[in-house]
């Protein structure tokens, strides 16, 4: 990824976080881009090139401030966007995910996270509440 326009790339740094962590989608398709592995692509590598160039340059002091608040923690906004879309998957993805395993679940768990700093127990607090939805069916 070559960084060109700083001012473009922090608009949709800020927009595909809001896709992620933000409770106000309801639509479908933005529940599936938001733990797509296409947004999860896009945030590592906005990580290990975009943000290590601002703090190269000394600039976008606001971006890095705002990214160090992106901590996943299950018990905040972006854990209960996430918890909301989870308890809002369809019959057909919960019928599919019954014949899978909690190591898929940890999978699922990570692609709608991974791009941001956690814990260990966080993310065995997410597998498992999918677990547990997955368990209780449709």
């Amino acid at each position: 990824m070559e960084i060109t326009d700083f001012n473009e790339l922090n608009s949709l740094y800020r927009l595909l976080t809001q896709i992620m962590c933000s409770d106000k989608f309801y639509s479908d398709d933005i529940d599936t881009f938001a733990g797509s592995p296409f947004i999860t692509e896009l945030f590592r590598r906005i990580k290990l090139e975009y943000i290590p160039e601002l703090k190269r340059q000394h600039t976008g002091d606001h971006i890095l401030n705002w990214e160090k608040s992106l901590n996943f923690k299950i018990d905040s906004d972006m854990g209960n966007a996430i918890i909301n879309r989870i308890n809002n998957w369809g019959k057909s993805t919960v019928d599919h995910l019954a014949v899978k395993s909690k190591d898929f679940y940890r999978e699922i768990a990570k692609e709608y996270f991974l791009p941001f700093d956690f814990v260990q127990s966080e993310l065995d607090k997410l597998v498992n509440y999918i677990e547990l939805r997955v368990k209780n069916g449709f």
